[in-house]
C-alpha cells in the first residue's frame, strides 16, 4: 500500500481544520486497521493576517502569496496530497496551482463526484458570503454537471454573518442550528435535492440526524474521503 505524505492547509479556521486532522486519521485507520494513521502535516496559517489581507479585496494578491508560500512550504517536504480545509480559498486554486505548478486536491471536485454519484443534478449551496456570491463554486459545479443555487442576498448576509461572528469562533448555538436548518429548506423549496455545507465549519454544527433528515452533504465529509483516497491509493 502506498502511504503517500497529506499536507493541510488550514486555521481559516482551526475549528474545522482540527476536524479534518481527526477525521482524515478515523479513515486511515478504518481502512488499514491496527495502528495505522495518517502521514500528514498540517501547516494552519494566521486567520486575522489572511482575513486583513483579504478584508477590500476577496482575490487579494497577498492572500494568493501567502497561499502560495504554504502550498510551497508543503511541497518542500514531500507532501503529495495538497488541500486546503476550507471551501472559500478554493476560488484562489487555479492561481495557486499555475504559479507552483502543483495540484490542488480541491474541495469543489470532490462535492461534484459525490453528488453525481448519487444521481444528484441540483443543490443547494451554503458557505460565507465569498462562496455564495462569486462564481468559483457554482460554475466549477456547472462544469462538472452539477447546477447550484444560493440564497436571496437576504439569506446570504445571515449565513454569512453567522458563520464569520459565530462558528469561526467556535460559537455553536441552538438558535443558530435553527436558522442554518430553515435557510436548507428555503433551498429545497426551491428545487436542492441535497444541500451543499460548503463552510467546513458548518458540520460542526449540526448532528448526523439533522445532516440526514434535511438532506445535507457535508463538504468536509467527502473532502476528507477524497484525501485519505488519494493517499492511500495503490500504484
Amino acid at each position: 500500500m502506498n502511504h503517500r505524505r497529506i499536507g493541510l492547509i488550514g486555521g481559516l479556521s482551526w475549528y474545522s481544520t482540527a476536524d479534518y486532522y481527526h477525521r482524515i486519521n478515523q479513515l486511515v485507520r478504518q481502512r488499514l486497521g491496527g495502528h495505522h494513521s495518517a502521514d500528514c502535516v498540517v501547516l494552519s496559517l494566521e486567520e486575522q493576517r489572511f482575513l486583513d489581507a483579504t478584508a477590500h479585496d476577496p482575490l487579494s494578491a497577498a492572500a494568493v502569496q501567502m497561499l502560495c508560500g504554504a502550498v510551497r512550504d508543503l511541497q518542500a517536504i514531500g507532501c503529495e496530497v495538497i488541500a486546503f480545509t476550507a471551501n472559500g480559498v478554493h476560488r484562489f486554486v487555479q492561481t495557486i496551482e499555475e504559479q507552483t505548478g502543483v495540484r490542488i486536491l480541491s474541495i469543489i471536485d470532490a462535492v461534484a463526484q459525490h453528488l453525481l454519484d448519487e444521481g444528484v443534478r441540483c443543490v443547494g449551496l451554503l458557505g460565507t458570503g465569498n462562496t455564495m456570491r462569486l462564481p468559483f463554486y457554482r460554475e466549477r459545479l456547472g462544469v462538472l454537471g452539477v447546477t447550484a443555487i444560493v440564497p436571496d442576498e437576504a439569506g446570504i448576509h445571515q449565513m454569512d454573518a453567522l458563520i464569520m461572528d459565530e462558528l469561526t469562533l467556535g460559537i455553536f448555538r441552538d438558535e443558530t442550528r435553527a436558522s442554518v436548518l430553515s435557510v436548507c429548506e428555503t433551498l429545497k423549496s426551491r428545487g436542492a435535492e441535497r444541500v451543499i455545507l460548503g463552510c467546513t465549519e458548518l458540520p460542526m454544527l449540526l448532528s448526523d440526524a439533522h445532516m440526514q433528515q434535511a438532506g445535507l452533504l457535508s463538504s468536509m465529509e467527502v473532502h476528507c474521503q477524497a484525501i485519505v483516497a488519494a493517499a492511500l491509493e495503490t500504484t
